[in-house]
């Protein structure tokens, strides 16, 4: 069964055309033309595969209408510009030792640093990232600053000096933090990636008014950490930026059990009145070069590491497959075919509900478990169905963990999970009518070829020959608004979803119906995916349901004959094992074709 999709192929376009035009800029700009590949395939890896299919599917979901090459091509051409640009320029705050500068200022230091000089030998404190500080005018008339506890010191991975001071210093686990140790009053040093940066809140706590959460992880715990800064702390979170690492030394660290999972604790650092932050910038212009390096790679390519060994696969060129993921992993983006939705496995936290959903992705190399944690899996899992294609950003792997049961043979593995706070995002590629609607995009198939050879997902141009009702014996049915799955009942006329595992207050209702796609060389029978019945009936399920019969018969008979553009995905049904076919996004011709003969002629010409 043939997994060739236009998705994948439309995407290796774009990149190659990116590729070749940024590999071009990059040699003239390093005065090395001779050095030009004359077939351009030891280039090909510059710009991110991954990079190319998000960018592309966010300028489509702007453009529902369809985009030609021109526009697309410009666009992703101006926003690749930009993001080489930044990642080129890099960033720097405030370095107080510059050699290449004349000018200087001299600053009090405060006393919660003075170890440093004494310890190190001055050696932390010749580049530093400060703020919340003022000047003052000397006796003599110079300036200097005011001592400031919100300064953070910068280490780099390529200093030995550096490395060491972080492995003899820095060598304790999150997963390893005990509420005993915290009671007792132990201190402690972590060395965190910074995930995600949250937004000034509210103080809610006495004698505070705002707060910000950085949320970091050294994955040796699947839920993040919070660092918790407040009111003047807050500024120090200008100091540091996503993908950076923190190696934050004497926190105030709290440890709370969450409710129903004895398994999982929630972690809160706090920057007290002892606490030091060292930054290890992440490092944009290496990235850049690693990403030019890796086209003389043809087979393995090099991949950030960290001191902690964290992948980071934020530039990793190439699609990753599947049976490429490994423990200890972040900014992943897995492209593949939905085998499963898993329903909402909710948990308690504190009296509050957590939920947790799953999908089960395949692609050509295996199949992977995903789960996605709260909002993102809900967003996810709302659009998402047994055959689809499904485009996931921003996942990361946990370490590598024991399971098992208690006298059985325990087997180590990593989970691979998503969180708003990785920055997750979810694409479903089926679905998309700007896809479908970009001619240059994706291929027109004959339903005949498409069923002979089996394809998981194709395009077609046909005529609705027939309808039915769906599955469950009706037009219309009604769903949760949240997850677009049906409702339940209960016998005291109060909303369920079972697929969210909650009660519910309201609903909304969609069409279940099947149509029969005529193209002249061959019939399929699909299913009407989510909202496309609608854009065909032009008639929405709430203006239909108020309808007498007769006028209900009227509508659905008066699509026999529409031809319309299809996006069609093949669906294996588990339990029953059994194939069929639905489609998921359609786009009605400008004119109806009411004869075979016509369809004929217009698939000759």
């Amino acid at each position: 069964m043939s997994m060739i999709n236009d998705f994948e192929q439309a995407v290796t376009k774009l990149r190659k055309r990116l590729t070749e035009r940024e590999t071009r800029r990059q040699l003239q700009r390093l005065d090395q033309k001779e050095n030009v590949s004359k077939n351009g395939e030891e280039d090909s890896d510059v710009v991110p595969w991954s990079w190319v299919f998000t960018r592309l599917l966010v300028l489509l979901g702007q453009y529902p209408s369809g985009l030609t090459e021109a526009i697309v091509n410009a666009e992703l051409e101006m926003q690749w510009d930009e993001c080489s640009s930044e990642v080129r320029r890099g960033v720097s705050k405030l370095t107080l030792s510059d050699p290449g500068s004349r000018r200087s200022i001299d600053m009090y230091l405060h006393q919660k640093f003075c170890f440093l000089a004494d310890e190190c030998a001055g050696g932390f404190l010749e580049k530093v990232r400060i703020t919340g500080t003022r000047s003052v005018t000397t006796p003599v008339g110079g300036t200097r600053l005011l001592p400031t506890e919100h300064m953070v010191f910068l280490l780099s991975e390529s200093d030995d000096q550096d490395k060491k001071f972080l492995s003899d210093r820095f060598d304790e686990s999150l997963s390893h933090v005990a509420a005993a140790d915290v009671e007792e009053g132990r201190s402690f040093a972590f060395l965190v990636k910074v995930h995600q940066i949250g937004t000034v809140h509210a103080a809610r706590s006495h004698g505070r008014l705002k707060r910000l959460h950085v949320y970091v992880n050294d994955t040796s715990v699947e839920e993040n950490a919070c660092l918790v800064l407040w009111d003047e702390q807050i500024g120090l979170a200008s100091l540091f930026r996503k993908g950076d690492w923190l190696a934050i030394w004497r926190p105030y660290v709290t440890v709370e059990r969450q409710a129903g999972r004895d398994d999982t604790r929630s972690i809160t650092l706090e920057y007290g009145s002892q606490t030091v932050i060292f930054v290890i910038p992440m490092d944009p212009t290496k990235e850049m070069e690693l990403m030019c390096s890796m086209a003389s790679q043809p087979s393995q390519h090099a991949v950030p590491r960290d001191a902690r060994g964290i992948l980071d696969f934020k530039w990793y060129p190439r699609r990753l497959l599947v049976t490429e993921l490994a423990p200890k992993m972040i900014n992943i983006t897995i492209f593949g075919k939905v085998l499963e939705v898993i329903a909402n496995m909710p948990f308690e936290n504190e009296g509050i509900k957590v939920s947790r959903y799953g999908i089960r992705l395949t692609d050509e190399s295996g199949y992977c478990d995903i789960t996605l944690w709260d909002d993102i899996g809900q967003t996810a899992t709302a659009t998402a169905f047994v055959g689809d294609w499904l485009l996931l950003e921003g996942l990361a792997t946990t370490e590598r963990v024991a399971r098992g049961q208690p006298g059985k043979l325990v087997k180590k593995r990593f989970d691979v999970f998503g969180k708003v706070e990785l920055g997750t995002k979810a694409w479903n590629v089926s679905s998309s009518t700007g896809f479908l609607c970009s001619p240059f995009l994706r291929n027109i198939l004959r339903v005949s070829a498409a069923l002979a050879e089996k394809r998981h997902n194709f395009y077609c141009r046909a005529v609705i020959s027939n309808w039915a009702e769906g599955k469950c014996g009706r037009t219309t049915i009604s769903i949760h608004p949240r997850c677009n799955r049906p409702v339940e009942t209960t016998d005291e006329a109060v909303l369920y979803c079972p697929f969210c595992a909650h009660f519910i207050e309201d609903y909304k209702l969609t069409y279940t119906l099947r149509f029969v796609l005529d193209d002249a060389t061959g019939c399929c029978e699909v299913d009407v995916g989510l909202g496309v019945a609608e854009d065909i009936l032009a008639v929405t399920p709430s203006e239909y349901v108020r309808l007498d019969l007769d006028e209900q018969r009227e509508v659905l008979g008066a699509i026999i004959g529409k031809e319309i553009e299809g996006s069609i995905v093949r669906v294996y049904d588990q339990k029953d094992q059994t194939t069929s076919f639905r489609l998921t996004a359609a786009c009605v011709s400008g004119s109806c074709v009411q004869s075979t003969k016509a369809l004929i002629q217009n698939l000759n010409g």
